[in-house]
């Protein structure tokens, strides 16, 4: 499986319960790099996914096949690393409070295949990792 996530500086995903951002041109880039593999999701995120052709379940993690993406806000992965072959981060570049970080130490068994930077549109810099 590919996980999909979104990170500020330090890794943060959440604070307060809550996502730290959204961009609508991360949601489009998924789109693209995902073609016509299936998007799992939990209830967490439905809304920014509202309009879209994604799978949403509580399970995602569970269900998620090898080809498939998992869209990652504030579910706990650690019991699916064996099954994780490539994570997609989309980086804020920015820094955020946050009470929920992603624990990167898993990633030093992944190499960085690429990175760009794009523009957002609600940051004007948005970083695109893919590690494999």
């Amino acid at each position: 499986m590919k996980i999909i996530i979104c990170l500020d500086n330090n890794n943060g995903l959440m604070f307060n319960s809550r996502r730290q951002s959204k961009d609508s041109k991360v949601i489009e880039n998924i789109f693209e790099t995902i073609g016509s593999a299936n998007l799992y999701i939990n209830d967490f995120s439905a809304d920014i996914f509202a309009d879209k052709n994604v799978i949403k379940c509580n399970d995602f993690l569970e269900k998620c096949q090898k080809n498939d993406y998992c869209f990652v806000e504030n579910a706990d992965i650690e019991k699916y690393i064996d099954k994780i072959d490539a994570v997609i981060i989309y980086r804020w570049n920015r820094s955020y409070p946050f009470d929920r970080k992603f624990n990167t130490k898993f990633l030093t068994s992944f190499h960085l295949k690429s990175s760009r930077n794009f523009a957002g549109t609600s940051h004007g810099k948005i970083t695109r990792e893919e590690f494999i």
